[in-house]
């Protein structure tokens, strides 16, 4: 929780142990895995309770992150359960959660979607036996 809100996320961790023993080498491995259920709370009247707080928490000074740290990178999978509203007055803030963001550098999206096109065409090409000098 913080001062200005009774708002707080709350995370729930499971661990999952997998034990295997091979009798021919008389070895035991072990295999952990980990599931975090976390409920983040909502932005919702973020902008009608007048917070003058700025909304960015960089990502290495955040509790949250810290303890999710497993889960952000490396060998993880994430899925995401958004809650979002009907009510017309609540419009803009499910609009705002139903968006995906991309965290895409716009050169680079720009130059990949340039190879491909570059492939495609090559491949036109290809299909209608024109010989086509294969990029270095």
């Amino acid at each position: 929780m913080n001062e200005t809100s009774s708002r707080s996320h709350a995370v729930f961790t499971i661990f999952f142990t997998q034990r295997r023993h091979d009798k021919m080498t008389d070895l035991t491995t072990e295999k952990v895995s980990k599931i975090s259920l976390v409920d983040l709370a909502g932005s919702e009247r973020f902008e009608k309770q007048e917070i003058e707080e700025s909304r960015f928490i960089p990502y290495r000074d955040s509790v949250l992150t810290w303890l999710l740290r497993e889960n952000l990178g490396g060998n993880s999978k994430t899925a995401m359960i958004a809650a979002i509203s009907p009510a017309d007055i609540n419009y803009d803030e499910t609009l705002n959660r139903l968006q995906a963001i991309v965290n895409e550098d716009a050169n680079a999206k720009l130059i990949r979607e340039l190879k491909e096109e570059i492939q495609k065409l090559r491949d036109l090409l290809k299909a209608e036996g024109i010989e086509v000098q294969e990029e270095k």
